[in-house]
Protein backbone atom coordinates (compact mmCIF):
# COMPACT_ATOMS: atom_id res chain seq x y z
CA UNK A 1 0.00 0.00 0.00
CA UNK A 2 2.94 2.34 0.50
CA UNK A 3 3.54 4.93 3.15
CA UNK A 4 3.20 8.73 3.06
CA UNK A 5 4.72 10.44 -0.01
CA UNK A 6 5.19 7.11 -1.86
CA UNK A 7 3.98 6.74 -5.44
CA UNK A 8 1.99 3.52 -5.83
CA UNK A 9 0.66 1.85 -8.98
CA UNK A 10 -2.58 -0.15 -8.84
CA UNK A 11 -3.45 -2.48 -11.74
CA UNK A 12 -7.09 -3.59 -11.87
CA UNK A 13 -8.25 -6.24 -14.35
CA UNK A 14 -11.75 -7.69 -14.67
CA UNK A 15 -12.39 -10.55 -17.11
CA UNK A 16 -15.90 -11.89 -17.66
CA UNK A 17 -18.28 -13.45 -20.15
CA UNK A 18 -20.87 -11.19 -21.69
CA UNK A 19 -23.90 -10.45 -19.54
CA UNK A 20 -26.55 -11.25 -22.16
CA UNK A 21 -25.02 -14.18 -24.09
CA UNK A 22 -24.55 -12.07 -27.23
CA UNK A 23 -20.79 -12.73 -27.17
CA UNK A 24 -21.35 -16.49 -27.47
CA UNK A 25 -23.83 -16.02 -30.35
CA UNK A 26 -21.34 -13.81 -32.22
CA UNK A 27 -18.39 -16.11 -31.50
CA UNK A 28 -16.56 -13.51 -29.42
CA UNK A 29 -14.39 -14.27 -26.42
CA UNK A 30 -14.51 -12.84 -22.94
CA UNK A 31 -14.53 -9.14 -22.14
CA UNK A 32 -11.46 -7.75 -20.35
CA UNK A 33 -11.63 -4.40 -18.56
CA UNK A 34 -8.23 -3.13 -17.42
CA UNK A 35 -7.18 0.10 -15.74
CA UNK A 36 -3.92 1.31 -14.23
CA UNK A 37 -3.98 3.93 -11.49
CA UNK A 38 -0.94 5.81 -10.15
CA UNK A 39 -1.44 7.47 -6.78
CA UNK A 40 0.84 9.53 -4.55
CA UNK A 41 -0.02 9.00 -0.89
CA UNK A 42 -0.34 12.18 1.14
CA UNK A 43 -1.21 13.04 4.72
Amino acid sequence: MGSFSDVVSYNITLTMDGLTGINRMLGLGKFTFQRNYIVQNEK
